[in-house]
This record gives structure tokens, sequence and C-alpha cells, in this order.
């Protein structure tokens, strides 16, 4: 398992599932739910990804990678790079930086084009 990558995945997220994130969040932003203001006021092509939920796939592929490498996550710093829109298809990937057993991976959420909209490093260690 030394140096191998992350196994990435794709996603789609879609109108509930970005309105349902907000809410379970208690984020407000119409930026999140409201297709037409997204449009209309701020310009946007459509419903804007919240970036939590962005960062919370990439905890999610960092996390899938540790556990099958007998390590666990200790810490996870993401950063917005550009805003990702409801319905574009999105990768989420990753390569590994240094390690294990002391590992740093690089990950990113990306359109097809390979432009990057979240961007994280993370940080794993064996248990204990």
């Amino acid at each position: 398992m030394s140096g191998a990558p992350p196994e990435g995945f794709s996603v789609t997220p879609g109108p509930v599932q970005l309105f349902a994130f907000s809410a379970a969040t208690w984020n407000p932003h119409r930026v999140h739910y409201d297709a037409d203001y997204c449009r209309e006021v701020e310009g946007y092509p459509g419903v804007v990804v919240p970036g939590p939920l962005q960062g919370s796939w990439l905890l999610e592929l960092a996390d899938a990678w540790a556990r099958d490498a007998g390590l666990r996550v200790e810490s996870i710093e993401y950063r917005n790079v550009r805003p990702a829109f409801s319905g574009a298809e999105l990768t989420v990937g990753g390569r590994v930086v240094q390690g294990p057993p002391d590992a740093s991976l690089e990950l990113w959420v990306a359109s097809p084009d390979g432009e990057r909209h979240c961007v994280a490093t993370a940080h794993a260690r064996p248990p204990g």
C-alpha cells in the first residue's frame, strides 16, 4: 500500500443534496439553494456547492485511504479556490505526497477539465 494513491470518486451534486446539506449545517445563504437568486442577483450559472460539503468529500477520501493503509487521519486543511455548481460532475481525487507511516496527502475536487474547486492537505499517522 505504501505510496499508492487514494482511489478517487465522482460526484454530481444536485439541488436536493445541496439544500439538505445547507439545512443540516444551518447555512441559510441563498446561493446554496435558490437557482433564480444565483443567476439574477449573484451572476452565477447555478446553485453553488457549499465549501464544507466539498471539504467533507475530501475528508471521506483521506479517511478511506488512511484506513486501508492502517492509519488514522490526524488533520485536514482545505481551501475553496473556485465555485462549483449544482449538476456539474466533479471528481474527488488525491495523491500521496509523503509516507506512510507518517503520511501527507494532496487532495482536490475538480471539474472534468481538471480545474480545481477545492484543495486540501491531509496528514495521517498510525493509531495510538
